[in-house]
């Protein structure tokens, strides 16, 4: 039979993940449990870790620290030796232990729209994931689990922004559960985690690979052959394989190549690069770290340039295909691939035409990458006529040099045609941006000026807002309330209450999940909406109306799980 304590700890760290960490010492059910994980850790390392750690928790003075490791180590242990037998504990003492923890335990309700986001279809759960990552809630263990299964999400974006920004800030603590996950017959998302796995320099990842040429799908052969560049010893296999007819497994076979700084293999780059299959070597040139197969890689894309882009400048997919070169350029600062760009840019951001935006962005990548950013403002200061995304980087570069006056007066025009994000990039905003936040609903906008003297118009704007139960209806609220003295939130309460139950206007479920997440899982602004307001009923009333819909959905089902823990 299977290892059934561990299935029982699981069961009970996961009710104190949710009741919350301040009552896990002296808990009664973990402390049952600590004997009998005491007398098994006698024949594995790794059980005698989750006993102490189970006992520790029992008394410690920061019960939310150890219980995060506990959970961590137990859904290691969980993960990679799912099918382990109690006759075969010493198999567990392979499994990882890790060091890298969550700062902190986020309270679950915050957590549950980022699992909505995660788990089910719809539209802007890319936002609730991004804002997530960006507010520090996404490095907690109770979400590794679904990050990795999110890498088979249908959305492209979000994928995308897994793979590049969520799962690697995590690092290897993710390990595990893409292991847990991975089929090695899969598709595009297992090919991701494989993928990833090689990222994280997983300790068994040649072993995967050769399991993978042998018994695997297309898709993760192709990210093994790419993991047979870390042994010079492959480098006559994936010679062989640059020759294939199909041009996705040469590509990944000159990426493994480069990876092992292959003679053969840069040569092999240059020859693609200046032929019609160009594109099979381009993942390969971005990767090339030589100093002299970099100004090849530039001569093979001055003269696409030359040969293709100039003959014919609104080509739309030349222009693609000349974007994709520039691409390999990225972080290549020599001072002649400088040069070429700032010929380029002066061209192309005169040029007005939709035709070009592929190659505006290959050029604002490169200029993000370059060193001498006086020497890119300088170029901005010559050219009368900026297009976006250039209009974001010249932007970025002035931002902190530039007046709040000076910033309105450059690029309002910008942000009014929609070309311009502003709330990531700037902190302090001249009085003149409110009118123009007030115009495009800007709520983050309108929260970092509610220093200025605008404050009292824009206060006014946020009450109209909360009355029509726009998409940032949460935000608005926790602004006023934020803002507002208590005798004015009673009307606040009353209106967030009356958007909520209005069936004819029935709040969707991203605007509601906004709502839930700004507002029901912070305490201190249900308390000042509600309770310092005498509105305490309102809450009442709005459980009985949770409680009486026949099919809820899931964010309506959270919200009356969360209102059961309030009331």
């Amino acid at each position: 039979m299977k290892i059934k304590i561990l299935n029982d700890l699981q069961e009970e760290t996961n009710r104190l993940f949710i009741a919350g960490a301040k009552f896990a010492p002296g808990d009664p059910r973990i402390s049952k449990l600590v004997p009998i994980l005491a007398k098994m850790g006698e024949k594995s390392p790794a059980l005698k870790r989750l006993s102490l750690l189970a006992d520790e928790l029992l008394s410690a003075p920061q019960p939310e620290v150890v219980l995060a490791e506990l959970g961590v180590l137990l859904n290691s242990v969980l993960s990679t030796q799912g099918d382990t037998y109690s006759e075969n504990l010493e198999k567990i003492e392979n499994t990882p232990l890790f060091k890298e923890w969550p700062d902190s335990l986020t309270p679950y309700s915050t957590l549950s729209p980022i699992i909505t986001a995660l788990t089910t279809t719809g539209q802007a759960r890319l936002e609730v994931i991004q804002k997530a990552y960006a507010n520090g809630y996404i490095n907690d263990f109770r979400l590794y689990p679904i990050l990795s299964k999110g890498l088979a999400d249908k959305y492209k974006e979000i994928t995308l922004f897994l793979v590049e920004k969520v799962i690697p800030s995590i690092g290897s603590p993710m390990v595990p559960f893409l292991l847990r996950d991975l089929d090695i017959n899969g598709g595009k998302a297992d090919a991701l985690r494989f993928n990833l796995l090689d990222t994280f320099n997983y300790e068994n990842i040649m072993t995967l690979a050769e399991q993978a040429m042998n018994d695997g799908s297309k898709e993760i052969q192709i990210e093994a052959i790419k993991t047979y560049g870390r042994n010079a010893a492959n480098e006559a296999f994936l010679l062989e394989l640059t020759n294939d007819k199909k041009s996705d497994i040469k590509e990944a076979a000159l990426v493994g190549l480069i990876r092992m700084d292959s003679a053969p293999g840069k040569e092999k780059m240059i020859n693609l690069l200046s032929s019609p299959k160009f594109k099979s070597a381009i993942a390969a040139a971005a990767l090339c770290k030589d100093p002299e197969y970099n100004s090849k890689i530039f001569e093979c894309v001055k003269k696409y340039y030359e040969d293709k882009v100039l003959p014919d400048p609104d080509n739309y997919t030349i222009a693609g295909n000349f974007a994709e070169l520039l691409q390999t350029l990225l972080g290549k600062n020599e001072e002649y691939i400088y040069e070429f760009f700032i010929y380029l840019f002066e061209k192309y951001s005169q040029s007005k035409n939709k035709q070009t935006q592929s190659i505006l962005v290959g050029i604002s990548n490169v200029f993000y990458n370059v060193k001498d950013k006086a020497a890119v403002l300088a170029i901005f200061e010559r050219v009368s006529y900026i297009q976006h995304p250039l209009a974001q980087l010249h932007l970025d570069l002035v931002k902190d040099s530039y007046t709040p006056k000076q910033i309105y007066q450059v690029f309002a025009p910008f942000y009014e045609a929609g070309k311009l994000h502003l709330t990531y990039y700037l902190t302090n905003f001249d009085e003149a941006w409110a009118d123009l936040f007030i115009k495009k609903q800007n709520i983050p906008g309108i929260a970092a000026m509610m220093d200025s003297p605008a404050k009292p118009r824009l206060l006014k704007f946020l009450k109209l807002y909360v009355q029509k139960r726009e998409h940032n209806l949460g935000y608005a609220v926790r602004l006023l309330a934020d803002q507002l003295p208590t005798e004015e939130l009673a009307p606040i309460a009353q209106k967030l209450y009356e958007a909520i139950i209005d069936q004819k206007t029935v709040m969707d479920n991203n605007t509601l999940s906004g709502v839930l997440q700004d507002i029901f899982s912070e305490k201190h602004y249900v308390d000042k909406l509600f309770l310092e307001t005498d509105q305490y009923h309102l809450l009442e009333e709005l459980k009985k109306f949770l409680d009486n819909l026949k099919k809820p959905t899931y964010v309506q089902s959270n919200l009356k799980d969360q209102l059961a823990r309030l009331l």
